[in-house]
């Protein structure tokens, strides 16, 4: 398995890249020395200018090597193999998987359900009008599931993490330990049927790295994430 490394820019995380890769970037100014990445299943954060300077110092403990050994070595190493231990992580356990509620799409629900009855109590006059009101429910149904599709929420023993986007997926990460405040929003109808926004800061200020829009039972995705910081503490 490659030791994945991951680069982080303001937009989201770039990646995987090989150590390799990440000398290479430096070296055509891609990335700058100080370019924050996460390295391995572990998300250990070092700059672009450690992770070469580790890769080199690597690379210099080959020396005694002997030359028939040392392109596997090297090799061993770029694939993520510690020279003198495999270390063995466990799988990331979620704790928390979820979407935008169905709840916060209360309106195109309500649409859906009133022009299914409106067509089921006029097919007897015109069976058309029920064709369309089927057609006018399975349009607003396909822009429910569509828009929830676009948005996962995600919480693990180590971070919390939106990944957004229906092709090309981006994502927005904080580390549960780094996390300063956490705000629930509940607005209107929305938060009287109990779906509402979890903001995450790391600075403690207005700035919101990562949100979780409109989920069911904010107050226990808080809790959780609350639960977890006592926890690692």
């Amino acid at each position: 398995m490659h030791k994945e490394i991951y680069i982080v820019r303001e937009a989201g995380r770039e990646g995987p890249f090989s150590a390799s890769e990440i000398s290479d970037l430096l070296a055509s100014g891609e990335v700058n020395k100080d370019t924050k990445c996460l390295v391995g299943d572990e998300e250990l954060e070092m700059s672009a200018c450690e992770v070469e300077k580790n890769f080199e110092a690597q690379a210099s403990d080959l020396g005694e090597a002997k030359p028939d050994d040392l392109s596997e070595r090297a090799q061993r190493f770029l694939e993520g193999e510690d020279l003198e231990e495999k270390r063995h992580e466990p799988p990331k356990e979620i704790l928390y998987r979820g979407r935008p509620a169905w709840l916060s799409f209360w309106r195109s629900i309500i649409i859906s359900i009133v022009a299914l009855g409106a067509g089921i109590a006029t097919w007897s006059y015109n069976g058309w009008f029920l064709f369309g009101s089927l057609v006018i429910a399975l349009a607003f149904y396909g822009y429910v599931c569509f828009t929830r599709s676009l948005r996962l929420y995600l919480v693990t023993r180590r971070r919390v993490e939106v990944i957004y986007g229906f092709i090309s997926k981006s994502s927005h990460e904080v580390r549960i330990r780094d996390i300063r405040t956490i705000n629930v929003k509940k607005i209107g109808l929305k938060g009287l049927i109990g779906v509402g926004t979890v903001e995450f800061s790391t600075a403690g200020g207005d700035e919101i790295e990562v949100a979780f829009k409109d989920v069911f039972r904010a107050n226990r995705v808080k809790a959780l994430v609350r639960k977890l910081q006592d926890d690692g503490a």
